[in-house]
């Protein structure tokens, strides 16, 4: 577990080809904007949710490693070398390695990720906070077909 939130990066590719799309589809500008807000806010709490979650995991098992690692180091300490089960090397480098997850848990669970943070300066930057949309726009629409028009209802949910 220690480091997989360092090999997935904030993907902001799929928010540039998602930004892409809208604009050839000739919309206007502010319904862009307002695509595009949406879907990164969308991926910024899939990202909190991810990172949240790994970091809860990182802690807990980091700290069991710790805490596993220092009672082998403690009940090893009180028997003679040549009995020892558990070299102290292998001990100490457990704990090593079970206080590294535990503190980069911490880092996980305390920090934003990288798109969460990018949309958290960019609503400073606009001046105002990006809330999920809860409303329904249905638009009426009709479309040419062999022998008639169809009618329909598109839009945004």
């Amino acid at each position: 577990m220690i480091g997989s939130a360092f090999l997935q990066p904030g993907d902001f590719s799929e928010l540039n080809e998602y930004y892409a799309r809208d604009r050839a589809s000739r919309l206007p500008s502010a319904t862009v904007r307002e695509d595009v807000e949406q879907a990164w806010l969308r991926a910024a709490r899939a990202e909190h949710r991810k990172r949240r979650r790994a970091g809860w995991v990182e802690t807990v098992l980091g700290g069991l490693l710790v805490t596993s690692s220092a009672t082998f180091l403690v009940i090893d300490s009180q028997q003679r070398p040549s009995s020892r089960t558990f070299p102290l090397a292998q001990s100490t480098a457990f704990g090593a390695i079970g206080a590294s997850g535990l503190a980069l848990g911490v880092v996980f669970v305390a920090t934003d990720g990288p798109l969460e943070s990018a949309l958290h300066a960019y609503e400073r930057g606009a001046g105002r906070v990006v809330t999920p949309t809860q409303t329904v726009s249905l638009v009426p629409f009709f479309a040419p077909a062999s022998g008639g028009v169809v009618l329909g209802l598109g839009g945004r949910f």
